[in-house]
């Protein structure tokens, strides 16, 4: 992604996490969804202030109706619980391997702190996101993440 278009992204993501914050009361662990025709996008905050972004491109086909070109898109494809279940997955991992992000931020100043987190994530998770095969997601994980979160609810 083009760094031009990874600010244009980080802007956006601030004003959401601002906007939602307003209408909630209460620190919440759970994943925010927003869902676009074209996009759907899960937020989530794993630690305090670090929050971690996936887009997923909804599905579509090329068709043609009158002798003119759309794009039909198919939102329902889009498995919500397995997204979840993968950022929350995607996170661990890097825990696992990597300990917090908080504990990555090492340097004297912020923008130096700032620079060793980024390189840690660019270097785990270009890797991490290989590995990902979202054809075989594993349904289980996302199972266990709705019912762990209703149980707690309870």
């Amino acid at each position: 992604m083009e760094k031009n278009e990874q600010c244009n992204n980080v802007g956006f993501i601030q004003a959401i996490v601002k906007f939602t914050r307003s209408f909630s009361f209460e620190e919440t662990k759970s994943v925010l969804t927003i869902k676009t025709s074209k996009t759907m996008r899960f937020f989530w905050e794993p630690e305090p202030s670090f929050w971690i972004v996936l887009t997923v491109n909804v599905p579509f086909d090329l068709k043609e109706k009158d002798k003119k070109e759309f794009f039909e898109y198919f939102p329902d494809d889009v498995h919500e619980s397995v997204y979840e279940a993968v950022l929350k997955k995607a996170y661990m991992h890097f825990r696992i391997f990597s300990n917090t992000f908080e504990s990555n931020m090492i340097g004297d100043e912020m923008e130096e702190k700032l620079q060793n987190l980024r390189t840690k994530l660019d270097t785990f998770y270009t890797r991490f996101l290989l590995t990902i095969n979202l054809q075989n997601a594993d349904i289980i994980d996302a199972v266990s993440v709705m019912t762990a979160e209703r149980f707690e609810s309870h």
